[in-house]
């Protein structure tokens, strides 16, 4: 009688550790987190916000309201769109983009979206008084249930400007 491995070769093939890794990619892909979904801010593990908001030019009331009130972000991502509905302070705001890493024109900026491994990162680029400022959002999952919000600001003659927040997935 032959060997096993003699009338079965793809057995044999499938179980050698150069596939292995292949095999696990199924797994992997299904436990990696994902962006999607409604998020509520964290406050006590949030930084304030306040230095960037004014590196911005936003005056001081829309800043303390921004900064007291609390975030929730419902977002829609997939590799063709990307939505993020803001809720804060009795506003919503709706933005979005192709996470292509194209830059487009929007609003009164330039944006470009693209995926950084499993990282959501948003690049604006303004003009703002004379002043080109760029900012970088970066949305990233830890865990399954902790996203990681960083935002870093840089303004033409001033030093660069970041903060942190931290949110829980609802539900």
């Amino acid at each position: 009688r032959p060997p096993r491995s003699t009338l079965f070769p793809y057995t044999t093939l499938f179980r050698s550790p150069m596939f292995m890794p292949l095999m696990l990619i199924p797994v992997l892909a299904q436990q990696a987190p994902t962006v999607e979904g409604v998020w509520v801010e964290d406050k006590a593990l949030s930084e304030n916000p306040d230095a960037l908001l004014e590196a911005q030019g936003l005056p001081w009331a829309i800043r303390k309201l921004i900064a007291s009130g609390t975030a929730t972000e419902v977002i829609v991502a997939n590799p063709e769109q990307v939505e993020i509905t803001t809720k804060l302070a009795g506003a919503t705001r709706v933005h979005g983009g192709i996470p292509d890493g194209q830059p487009r024109d929007a609003d009164d900026a330039v944006d470009t979206w693209s995926w950084s491994g499993d990282a959501l990162v948003q690049t604006q680029i303004k003009t703002k008084d004379g002043k080109s400022q760029e900012l970088v959002v970066t949305r990233k999952v830890v865990g399954s249930d902790r996203m990681l919000v960083h935002y870093a600001l840089t303004v033409d003659g001033q030093p660069a400007h970041s903060f942190r927040q931290v949110f829980q997935r609802e539900g």
